[in-house]
């Protein structure tokens, strides 16, 4: 007997025992009848349990699909502890529901369990470098906990016998199928390839007015929830991190209202709904994305305005389901005007040494010596360092004249992207004062340079993408077989920061999305699992300061096909399930193809065919509330990833690119992305109690 059946009866037997010692059968007045009302008024408790012990995780080339890199292979244990508690007040229609939910999850022989926030350290003027900790204990966090409570009942309105409802705390919540905005908040990606159903570790905190427009026909949810909040204490709001941006130099605090959030609405409509011709329900909805400290390059370096519009629906009868979602993308990203100049370290004849990131002292970064020669070493000292006892300024002791001077000249020079790689002044004796490279030439020792990317000038990037997913079963032996098909499509597009000007981006952008499919499931390629990156064109110009491509993840530029069978014996004792299924994928904006050789991308574009995967879930119900469950993935590489093989996509990857280039080259030993299959597997219990 359950927890909440036995609390019920308690409840139920303090009732009876009140009302024999009160009741008087020939006074049935209102005033008694009003009583026993009140006496149904009670709390009820459900506590209830999921524990999944021994999640066991194995994958190869999950990361690169290349079978030359012997280190992507992973093999991790966890497991998941989650406890609920639900409380009600009142029975059939409760005035007030609670829920509580904690959770613990660890990976087994790891002791770095909790990781914290990333944090920025400051060496002098120098602020950039970050750490991060980990609290090594298993401890529990909050994963869900909301209050909801009838507006009728507190207001004693009635509403005309509709319910209306507010519900105030971290509680899920997604549009549609969760792609235009799905409930993944504070999402860390999981390992490529290993499926999970519990990915979402905390839910927003946020707040939603629900109610009924027209009774068992048309109900309403308005939710609001803050993503993110630097707005919260005098640290955030005197934060000083808009110094770089143009006409800030004077006013660098973040200031107040910096808030990221969402507001979204949706309307279910139940077209109809009976046992002869089935259930048909639409849900159109809307989002608007508020973010006004986006970064791109720096913090705080972009705002954005994202709005979604979309409709969902889903039929389901005896024989035949169906459904689909569709959304389209509207909104802008303004990129501020940024002076990427800022203060770093360098070692310099085994001495620490504080450099200007974008402005060169002695070279001039346009001319043919700047070609021979390594740029890095003539980044502009910010303190000049003397070694001469007499003067007064002595190393540590902080800027000498020469040294104010250029840094004034620095930090006061006008901000345009024309004055890239121009002069911006002289100081005599700067040169010689500081410890850069000796052969530099004597005519420009003392003049200083813009860097060719310091300066970015504001643009917009205004918002098109579009996405459109649908599915349909059909059911066979009695609803025992079900065979399903998909189909989906998410707009691509490159980069939208790969030119620096005013554009339209037509990649579709979901919010906090993990879809995996509905009737067809994908447990590889999307999803919590969907994190196999997709390169795109790798930058060419000056201006752009990551040398390396940019990659996509998730629902966007990307469309799939796919079918599944799913086989579910409702005869059988112990429940069973069996379900494959496959899938294409396709990339709609592709890179250009690269070639390894000349380690470079071509002029022609990659195959747009990502390709295969083939997966299965089987899940056996070996106990009450106890099962095993297993998931086996795997992908298939297409034309694609053999167009774009051998690509790097970072400086290490660059390095080991380098190291191939020798006479008797052998492609088949690339040590980057490549097109080999990658596997994954995943087996666990669970019980539910």
């Amino acid at each position: 007997m359950s927890l909440t059946k036995k609390i019920s009866l308690q409840l139920l037997a303090v009732s009876l025992l009140t009302t024999s010692t009160q009741l008087r059968p020939s006074d049935p007045t209102e005033k008694y009848i009003e009583k026993e009302k009140e006496k149904s008024r009670t709390f009820h408790y459900d506590f209830s349990s999921k524990f999944k012990p021994g999640d066991s995780f194995y994958g190869k080339n999950i990361s690169l699909l290349n079978n030359n890199i012997c280190t992507d292979r992973i093999f991790y244990m966890r497991h998941t502890l989650d406890l609920n508690i639900d409380v009600k007040y009142g029975f059939e229609n409760p005035a007030a529901l609670l829920r509580f939910q904690l959770r613990n999850k660890a990976v087994w022989g790891s002791p770095n369990v909790v990781p914290t926030t990333l944090n920025e350290t400051k060496l002098l003027d120098y602020v950039g470098q970050q750490h991060r900790h980990h609290i090594p204990r298993h401890l529990s966090w909050i994963r869900e906990a909301w209050l909801e409570f009838s507006i009728n009942e507190i207001s004693d309105l009635s509403f005309k016998g509709k319910k209306q409802t507010f519900t105030l705390g971290a509680f899920p919540f997604q549009l549609g199928r969760g792609i235009a905005l799905g409930d993944a908040y504070a999402v860390g990606p999981d390992f490529v390839g290993f499926y999970s159903d519990s990915t979402v570790d905390q839910f927003a905190f946020g707040l939603k007015l629900s109610g009924e427009i027209i009774r068992d026909k048309v109900n309403y949810d308005l939710y609001g929830a803050i993503l993110n909040n630097k707005t919260g204490s005098l640290r955030d709001t005197t934060e000083k991190i808009f110094a770089q941006q143009y006409g800030r130099r004077n006013n660098p605090a973040r200031g107040f209202g910096i808030i990221n959030t969402v507001i979204a609405g949706k309307l279910f409509i139940t077209a109809f709904n009976n046992p002869k011709d089935g259930a048909l329900t639409l849900e159109p909805y809307f989002l608007v994305n508020n973010d006004k400290e986006q970064k791109i390059e720096f913090r705080g370096d972009a705002t954005s305005k994202l709005a979604t519009l979309g409709t969902a629906c889903e039929f389901e009868s005896k024989r035949f389901e169906f459904g689909f979602d569709a959304a389209i993308n509207f909104g802008r990203q303004c990129v501020k005007g940024w002076d990427r100049n800022q203060i770093e370290t360098q070692n310099r004849n085994g001495e620490l040494c504080f450099v200007n990131s974008h402005v060169y002292v002695g070279v001039d970064p346009c001319s043919d010596e700047a070609k021979e020669v390594n740029l890095s070493a003539y980044k502009a000292p910010q303190a000049v360092i003397i070694n001469d006892p007499t003067v007064a300024n002595i190393p540590g002791n902080g800027y000498t004249d020469v040294g104010k001077e250029v840094q004034n000249i620095i930090n006061c020079a006008e901000r345009d992207g024309c004055l890239n790689a121009k002069r911006i002044g002289q100081v005599d004796g700067y040169a010689q004062s500081t410890n850069a490279p000796l052969a530099q030439p004597v005519n420009l020792e003392n003049i200083l340079f813009n860097a060719k990317d310091r300066f970015r000038n504001p643009y917009k990037n205004e918002y098109q993408g579009w996405m459109f997913v649908t599915d349909g079963a059909v059911f066979v032996m009695d609803r025992d077989l079900r065979l399903a098909a998909t189909l989906g499509y998410a707009s691509g597009d490159q980069d939208p920061n790969y030119d620096l000007k005013d554009g339209n981006f037509k990649a579709f952008i979901p919010l906090q999305e993990l879809y995996a499919g509905e009737r067809v499931k994908s447990a590889f390629y999307m999803g919590s699992a969907g994190k196999l990156s997709r390169p795109l064109d790798t930058p060419t110009t000056e201006e752009k300061i990551d040398k390396f491509s940019a990659r996509v993840s998730g629902f966007t530029n990307l469309a799939f096909f796919g079918a599944g069978l799913k086989w579910e014996p409702h005869e059988w004792k112990k429940a069973f399930l069996f379900n494959p299924n496959i899938l294409a994928y396709w990339q709609p904006w592709p890179p250009k193809k690269f070639d390894a050789y000349a380690k470079k991308d071509l002029s022609c574009q990659a195959s747009t065919f990502l390709g295969i995967e083939l997966n299965t879930y089987v899940e056996k119900l070996l106990l009450k509330n106890f099962k095993v469950y297993m998931t086996g993935a795997l992908f298939i590489p297409g034309k694609h990833f053999d167009d774009i093989r051998g690509k790097p996509l970072t400086s290490a990857q660059l390095k080991a690119l380098d190291k191939l280039d020798r006479t008797a080259y052998e492609s088949d030993i690339i040590p980057n992305i490549g097109d080999d299959i990658a596997v994954s597997f995943n087996i666990a219990f669970e019980y539910k109690f």
